[in-house]
């Protein structure tokens, strides 16, 4: 008698833990996935319009900050030797992140395409000018790669 008591008060317990599991899971995901704002609502429609594009440029320059320049490299003068050092200069997927709407309007259904995205490094040579823009891929500070380098490539002349 006791252990049928037992267990009838432990799967009491269990139906108030997964009512009280259930009502939260409802007062977190309602208001996410009701909410006007909620990135579940937009559409490919949406992405890419001009509306949006103007809303993301306006956003990217009041997020623009200079911390420091004190060797005055900044901005770059064209015709010189650059180097574009790191694991993602020459990235494009990888600049996108988990961002999961629709990328490059030519992008074929089911393929990652990435064409209209520029690196940082097609970026930098597409501005060099006259100069020499050399790319190199390290995942690690110190590496041979960077090392067997001159001084001259790591560095911009001002």
């Amino acid at each position: 008698m006791l252990q049928l008591l037992l267990l009838m008060l432990l799967l009491v317990l269990l139906l108030v833990l997964l009512l009280v599991l259930l009502l939260v899971l409802l007062l977190v995901l309602v208001p996410v996935l009701t909410s006007p704002c909620s990135y579940w609502s937009v559409g490919p429609e949406q992405v890419g319009t001009a509306a949006a594009t103007q809303l993301a440029k306006a956003a990217a320059k009041q997020s623009i900050v200079l911390l420091s320049n004190p060797a005055k490299v900044l901005p770059f003068k064209k015709g010189k030797s650059i180097a574009v050092i790191g694991p993602h200069a020459n990235a494009k997927a990888h600049l996108v992140g988990n961002y999961l709407g629709q990328i490059c309007p030519q992008k074929e259904k089911g393929k990652n395409e990435f064409g209209c995205i520029v690196s940082p490094f097609e970026a930098i040579k597409q501005l060099n000018t006259g100069g020499k823009t050399t790319l190199v891929m390290t995942h690690l500070q110190g590496s041979s790669a960077v090392d067997s380098l001159s001084k001259s490539a790591l560095v911009v002349d001002p």
